[in-house]
């Protein structure tokens, strides 16, 4: 009866060291550190967000979460997933690039309609000078094309070279 016991506790340790060391090489293999250099004639790209989104594998279904990291004043950037993990999943990404304030100015707008309608020529002032800041703010940095996208394919080591080159 002890060797039956002997048995059983084996074979069920065996499992559980079998279970945790296919779930830590699918975490460690399946997302890597992801940083790199955004510019634009040469020159770094201030407060642009990349998004990673991975390609769908051949069944359709998606490799995992997207990344997104934002350009600080030197262009650089690096990847967090949607679930807060440094790195973006392994694998081919469709990367876009956007600018996280693109609604404001239809916001500081709405805010001017509604001071007007109000009469109110305290938030008709600063409605005036969001949106003066903000045209300003929008002259001031590297135009993103509309829609611009590139495909980038993220290693299994990660890498901190994923550098691009907007168009211009």
């Amino acid at each position: 009866m002890n060797h039956s016991v002997n048995q059983s506790t084996s074979l069920v340790l065996k499992f559980f060291v079998v279970v945790s060391l296919s779930l830590l090489g699918c975490r460690d293999s399946s997302v890597a550190p992801v940083s790199g250099k955004v510019t634009l004639g040469g020159d770094p790209v201030d407060g642009v967000r990349l998004v990673f989104s991975p390609k769908l594998n051949d069944d359709g279904k998606s490799p995992g979460p997207w990344s997104s990291g934002v350009t600080n004043s030197d262009g650089e950037y690096s990847l967090k997933t949607r679930h807060k993990k440094n790195g973006a999943v392994v694998g081919k990404h469709v990367v876009a690039f956007v600018y996280d304030d693109g609604d404001d100015l239809s916001i500081f707008k709405e805010r001017l309609r509604e001071a007007k309608q109000e009469r109110d020529q305290e938030a008709i002032a600063a409605a005036e000078t969001r949106i003066a800041d903000f045209k300003e703010l929008q002259k001031s940095r590297a135009k993103v094309p509309k829609d611009y996208s590139v495909e980038f394919e993220v290693p299994s080591g990660g890498t901190a070279e994923a550098n691009f080159e907007l168009p211009e």
